[in-house]
């Protein structure tokens, strides 16, 4: 009668050791609520600038017996300004600057095809390219005498050309 006496009381310690055990090593349900939560930054993707760089010279009248050409690419470099109106610069007052006097955003330069990238936030933005010999160039306008502007909106990537043309005959 002992030994069964033993066996059970030894199966109840047991099983109370067991159920003791794994009530501890669980993790309650407010440890798990109060846990932080580990917050990450989401990575803002800007929308892409991309872009070719071109170089006429010459005689570039229309004529039937030749495409028209769209110039050589050209490693230069890229300089992205806020919007940047034509009293806001320095230079010739057409196309050749030597000085801009608002913020230079982005400087980047175009490989030997051309070819250009850059990130940029939302908003609108003048471009020059660094003509080596004439200085900042740029050759478009809009009517209120923004020089070479772009508007990048949020989300969409953009596309653009721009010819060096100083040296060619229209």
């Amino acid at each position: 009668m002992k030994f069964r006496q033993f066996i059970t009381t030894f199966i109840l310690i047991i099983s109370i050791f067991g159920i003791v055990k794994s009530t501890f090593s669980q993790k309650s349900v407010s440890k798990v609520v109060l846990k932080k939560k580990k917050v990450t930054k989401k990575k803002t993707i800007l929308p892409l600038v991309c872009g070719n760089v071109y170089l006429l010279k010459g005689n570039q009248m229309p004529d039937l017996d030749r495409p028209l050409s769209k110039g050589t690419p050209v490693i230069r470099e890229i300089l992205i300004y806020t919007l940047t109106k034509m009293a806001d610069t320095e230079g010739d007052g057409a196309t050749f600057f030597s000085k801009i006097n608002t913020k230079l955003v982005k400087k980047i330069s175009s490989d030997k095809k051309g070819r250009f990238c850059v990130n940029l936030p939302a908003g609108k933005y003048s471009i020059f390219v660094s003509d080596p010999g004439f200085g900042l160039f740029a050759n478009n306008f809009d009517g209120e005498m923004n020089i070479a502007p772009i508007e990048i909106v949020k989300g969409k990537n953009k596309d653009i050309v721009i010819q060096i043309n100083h040296s060619a005959a229209f």
